[in-house]
This record gives structure tokens, sequence and C-alpha cells, in this order.
């Protein structure tokens, strides 16, 4: 799976079902607390540890040695990547091309 960010391109391994479940699991608790009613966000609380946890495990799916994939790169880079992979996995394109 290619994945792609605004200044690079990442071959990425596809993410298991197991894993799957896990990084909705370590997501989903980054937002225990927030209110969200119909689909409208009422109030937003973000975990950033557990944020990070999740965003940590997206990349170590992704990659045999993250640090090696992502030498170089600042912590911003680091963590806009980890975002998009776990985006992607979280909400992947289906056969119709969306991720609906």
């Amino acid at each position: 799976m290619v994945i792609k960010t605004k200044d690079a391109e990442y071959d990425c391994r596809d993410i298991t079902w197991k894993q799957s479940r896990r990084l909705h699991h370590l997501h989903t608790q980054a937002y225990l607390g927030s209110v969200i009613n119909n689909g409208n966000v009422e109030d937003i609380n973000i975990d950033f540890d557990k944020f990070y946890e999740a965003m940590e495990y997206a990349l170590e799916i992704a990659f045999d040695d993250p640090e090696k994939e992502l030498e170089g790169k600042t912590h911003s880079e680091v963590d806009e990547v980890g975002q998009a992979i776990m985006s992607q996995y979280l909400n992947p394109v289906k056969k119709n091309g969306n991720s609906d």
C-alpha cells in the first residue's frame, strides 16, 4: 500500500484485521470523553498520550524499521507521516474508490 504525504510517498505494509482492530481501539481511547451527536462534534477531548500511542502503533505496522525509514525527519514530519498512515489504516479506500 502506498501512503502519500505532501512531500513523499511511502510503501507501507498492509494492515491485518487484528492489527486494524487494535489500532481502532487505541485511536478510540484517545477521544474518550468527547461528545459526538448525530455526526456533529459538540465537545472534543483528546488524550494525546493515547493518540501518540495509536500513531506509533500505525508506524510499527507500516514499516519494518520506522526509525530507519523516517531517519532525518523532524518530529513534526514524522507525525505527519504517522497521521497519514493511521488515517489510511482506519479509513481504507474500498473497491468502489472511496472510504464510505
